[in-house]
Parts: structure tokens; sequence; C-alpha cells
């Protein structure tokens, strides 16, 4: 353990440091994320499943898009498993981009809600959109979304690309358009091999969220944080897709629709009991060659 600094400690995770400043360890939680201050729910194991699927997927598309993720070749910490448990994942340290990056392949959540709302946008980061589109439509080709946090509001604020450019600029990150377009480029790769791959096995992945760093010793733009788990991703069962109207939610998505509708209220177990099912499913045909049936 004195190997490792506590960093941050939140309700969803533990970030931890090494001594040397060059290496951080994520240890997930249980707790779902996204529910706001007034609720909370838990899903058993959801930390180890979490830390196992971000695992697969890093040693999947290391090839097409270099990550922080530190397998066993690249010589861990031995005693990262004894102590902190397979919630844990080491990764280098990054000097992470002052931004989130959405990938959407369809019309939902906060795309669909500003489309269809009293405003009617039809210009979302910076994007046109063409009229008479329903509840998840699949767009012609994945969009990039980019968001950042603002810390006045303490939510997340959409951005175009022209805007997320100007935002690194302010936030000192050197070459901001060389940036830009490379997490640009790396961030629709990533999300056309992940949803290639899953509608293969019955899952639509309509949507997705990737962090990326900058490695301090290269200098060149790296993925970070997790990658395609329940938790920063919107899957929708293949077989039950129809657009015009929303999609049933799998997983932690569960949970954050019903507090999304009755904010305030205690989430019921019947709830909670189908997105632990759904979630466990989820991170077991993701990490295996198994078809959502």
């Amino acid at each position: 353990m004195s190997r490792w600094k506590l960093v941050t400690r939140g309700k969803v995770r533990e970030v931890y440091e090494n001594v040397n400043g060059t290496r951080v360890l994520l240890v997930a939680s249980n707790s779902v994320p996204g529910l706001g201050a007034k609720s909370t729910a838990e899903i058993p194991d959801r930390g180890k499943m979490l830390t196992r699927v971000s695992k697969d997927w890093f040693r999947q598309t290391n090839a097409i898009v270099p990550n922080a993720y530190l397998p066993v070749s690249l010589d861990p910490d031995p005693n990262v498993l004894p102590t902190f448990g397979e919630a844990a994942i080491e990764m280098l340290k990054l000097e992470m981009l002052p931004i989130r990056v959405v990938v959407r392949g369809y019309l939902a959540g906060s795309i669909w809600d500003a489309y269809s709302g009293p405003d009617k946008v039809r210009e979302f980061c910076g994007l046109k959109l063409p009229n008479g589109l329903k509840n998840s439509t699949k767009l012609g080709s994945p969009i990039f979304t980019p968001t950042t946090k603002s810390r006045k509001e303490s939510r997340e604020v959409e951005l175009s690309f022209e805007e997320m450019i100007e935002h690194l600029e302010k936030q000192g990150v050197t070459s901001a358009l060389d940036r830009a377009i490379v997490v640009r480029e790396h961030a629709i790769k990533l999300y056309e091999f992940a949803y290639a791959k899953m509608l293969k096995q019955g899952i639509i992945l309509a949507d997705t969220k990737f962090e990326f760093g900058i490695d301090p010793v290269s200098g060149n733009i790296m993925l970070g944080d997790e990658l395609f788990t329940p938790d920063s991703s919107r899957f929708w069962a293949a077989k039950d897709y129809e657009p015009g109207h929303d999609q049933k939610a799998l997983g932690v998505q569960i949970v954050k629709d019903w507090v999304k509708k009755h904010p305030g209220r205690k989430i019921p177990e019947d709830v909670l009991e189908e997105a632990e099912t759904t979630f466990t499913r989820i991170c077991g045909i993701i990490t295996s060659n198994h078809r959502w049936k």
C-alpha cells in the first residue's frame, strides 16, 4: 500500500498515484454513477466487472489507438491485485485533456432531447441535423460531440470542434488543433471497431464516452480512463431495436433513465435487479464471443 498514495476518493472510484508520479491506479466501486446527489444505487461486483471489461477492450484496441493500460508485459506492480483486488487497473499517468469525448451513432440521449425539445435544435456540437429524424434513428455516420465540465454550472457542456480547440488552447494545451484532430480520428476509429464487433454479438453500441490524455514521455495522445463499459456506453439489444421511440435500456442506463423520470424518489428493487442482471450479461458478452439472446 505504501507505494500508492490516495489522490481522490469519489462515490464511484478511488484514484491512487505511485510514489514516482508516473502511474495511477483506478479502483472502481460498486456504486452506479450519474444519479445526482440525492439518489444512490449499487450493483454487486460492479467494480470488478467494469475493470475486467476495460482491460479486455484496452488489449483489443491498443493496435488501433494506444492506451495507458499496463498489461503484464509492461511490468505492473505485482502487489496491486492482492492489495486492491480485481476492481483495480494500473495505468500510465497521462496529462489528461480537459474534455470528454462522446461519439454517437444514433439520435438518443441528450442529442435527441435537444432535437425534439421546445427549441427544436438542428445544430448539435456544430453539426447540422436534418429535419424529420425519429427518436433513436441511426445516423448516416458516427458523429464526434466533445464536451467539457463547466465549473459554474457543474454539468457537461457540449462543444463544437472549433470550440473544443479554443477550450484546449485556453487550458494551456500546446498544438491544440493537431491534438484535436488526432482525438477526433482516434475516437471515431474506436467507436467503429467496437460497434462492428458488438453488433455481431447482438448488441448495438448507440453512443460512448472517451477520455484522452498526453503521454508526458512521448508527447503522444493516448486513451485513458475506461473503455466501452456499461457505465460509459449506451447499449441496446439489436433484436429489439425499432426507431421512433426510446429503446429499452440495458445495464446502469436503466437506473439513470428511471431517476431522470422520477427525481428524488427511492429507486425500486425491481429496477435495480433488472439493471444488475443486464449489466452482468453485457459484461459477460463483451469479454466472450457469446451473443445477446
